[in-house]
């Protein structure tokens, strides 16, 4: 296996088992109105180094600065968001993820897509009301 696709291997693992991925409607533009967004994130509590891998094994996504919790524990996030990103992600992960995780990935870009057509339609509809 080339060190590559042992890097990918092994960063599935990590999201396999750490891992988020969903579609979220947040607020967007002045007056708030709410889009879809598709996003995914890993985080890692006390050891910086292993979101630091998974982000080199990707090359997609950013890693916040950390942040500390109540417990006084240090959290550090990977990220990657946008239909295009993720679909990437995905992709490169994809032969190493369980089935649960395929499953979770799937479901969240079908609520995606449903979330933009239903925003699609009732921007039509404002249209012909005006």
């Amino acid at each position: 296996m080339s060190e590559r696709r042992e890097a990918l291997a092994w960063a599935a693992g990590i999201f396999d088992g750490e891992g988020y991925i969903g579609a979220i409607d947040r607020p967007s533009g002045p007056l708030g109105r709410r889009v879809p967004h598709l996003r995914m994130s890993v985080s890692q509590f006390h050891d910086p180094d292993v979101i630091e891998r998974f982000a080199a094994a990707l090359g997609i996504g950013t890693v916040a600065p950390p942040r500390t919790r109540a417990s006084g524990a240090q959290e550090w996030i990977w990220r990657a968001s946008g239909l295009e990103n993720v679909q990437a992600c995905i992709a490169m992960l994809w032969p190493w993820l369980s089935g649960p995780k395929r499953a979770q990935a799937a479901q969240a870009i079908e609520s995606y897509h449903g979330r933009r057509a239903v925003l699609s339609v009732r921007a039509w509809r404002r249209r012909r009301i005006s």
